[in-house]
């Protein structure tokens, strides 16, 4: 009868563990969507500027964002400059124009709301 119980017991565990596991991927899942509509609501603000476009400058940028829980921006640096002056004048500039962002998921955790965003600039 012991064996049983401990079979049933480890048998529970694991269905618990596998619930835990299949919670947390949709939770990594829901995040990650989270932060691709948030990159894709900030690129749409992105504008190449003529002079760039004249010189043929390009470059690429990142910025470090921090969204609050109601969508609004909450505050960014940039994490890495283009080392182009006229590309990184236009950073404030695009994060100076974002009204708002989509609200993040309930699963996300407060560190999931600060994360880096990839700002490129190429010519076709």
């Amino acid at each position: 009868m012991f064996n049983l119980f401990k079979a049933f017991a480890i048998l529970v565990v694991g269905a618990v563990t596998f619930a835990t596991f299949g919670a947390q991927t949709v939770s990594a899942d829901e995040v990650s969507d989270w932060r691709r509509e948030v990159a894709k609501t900030v690129v749409k603000k992105q504008k190449y500027p003529r002079s760039a476009i004249s010189r043929n400058i390009e470059g690429s940028a990142k910025i470090k964002l921090t969204v609050a829980r109601d969508g609004s921006l909450a505050g960014y640096e940039v994490a890495e400059a283009t080392g182009e002056s006229i590309l990184d004048r236009q950073l404030d500039k695009i994060m100076g124009s974002v009204d708002s962002l989509p609200t993040p998921p309930a699963a996300a955790g407060d560190a999931d709301l600060t994360f880096i965003i990839p700002i490129v600039w190429r010519l076709s």
